[in-house]
């Protein structure tokens, strides 16, 4: 998709388009992407994980069943593109994780411990704006 998408601008532009006009329209949802703390920006909590580029290789290798190589080469490559059509497109570097209000290493944590890291902390900020 990335290939294609850094021949036709389109692309990009109507997924992130319709993810910002669904997530609009609904109440207590969870949108997902690269973007979408630049385009939900009234979400109730801007969450990003991360982890170390082994780490997502490897992930990315046992889930396409691929070489760790042809992982690594392949993610590199469409990170590369992203950054670049990203900044292109709406001036956003995807790598600044400013936008976010809180940044998870996933490979420091089990998938159930980071559910409830991020309930815990959309608990808080419901608690403190009930209070407020």
């Amino acid at each position: 998709m990335s290939r294609a998408a850094e021949h036709d601008e389109h692309i990009d532009r109507l997924i992130d388009e319709m993810q910002r006009d669904e997530a609009a329209k609904m109440r207590d949802t969870i949108v997902e992407g690269r973007l979408s703390a630049f385009f939900v920006r009234d979400a109730d909590l801007k969450v990003w994980l991360k982890a170390p580029t082994d780490v997502r290789a490897r992930r990315i290798a046992n889930r396409e069943h691929i070489s760790y190589e042809e992982a690594l080469s392949a993610m590199k490559r469409r990170e590369r593109s992203e950054v670049e059509r990203y900044k292109k497109y709406y001036g956003i570097n995807p790598n600044d994780l400013s936008a976010y209000d809180l940044v998870i290493d996933s490979s420091k944590f089990t998938a159930e411990e980071i559910a409830s890291i991020i309930i815990l902390a959309s608990q808080h900020l419901q608690r403190r704006a009930r209070d407020q």
